[in-house]
């Protein structure tokens, strides 16, 4: 189920994300909370972090599984090869930025 709604929020992003600022190296929350898609991409994300950090480690693990067979490898593998679209790959860093952030603090 999480996979699946990752997958659905993650298909209506906009596949264009035009910034202004030539000094722009990643989206602030603001950015991202200007974007209504990418929230709900991100509220979800968030959703899922939580509810993995809280979990049995059985039921981590087969969180860990699902989203990884179901989103990360069908969904984010094959957008990061889609040279011609910033979207998948501004997208794929901004999630990761944020988890990599929270994990070192």
């Amino acid at each position: 189920m999480l996979a699946t709604g990752l997958s659905g929020l993650y298909s209506v992003l906009p596949r264009k994300i035009m910034i202004e600022n030539e000094d722009w190296h990643r989206l602030t929350p603001d950015d991202v909370n200007d974007i209504r898609e990418l929230t709900m991409f991100m509220n979800s994300l968030e959703f899922c972090n939580a509810v993995v950090q809280v979990a049995h480690p059985v039921v981590k693990k087969q969180m860990l599984e699902f989203l990884y067979h179901g989103f990360l490898v069908p969904v984010m593998g094959p957008a990061l090869l889609q040279v011609k679209s910033n979207c998948f790959y501004y997208t794929f860093w901004i999630a990761n930025d944020k988890f990599i952030r929270e994990k070192r603090s």
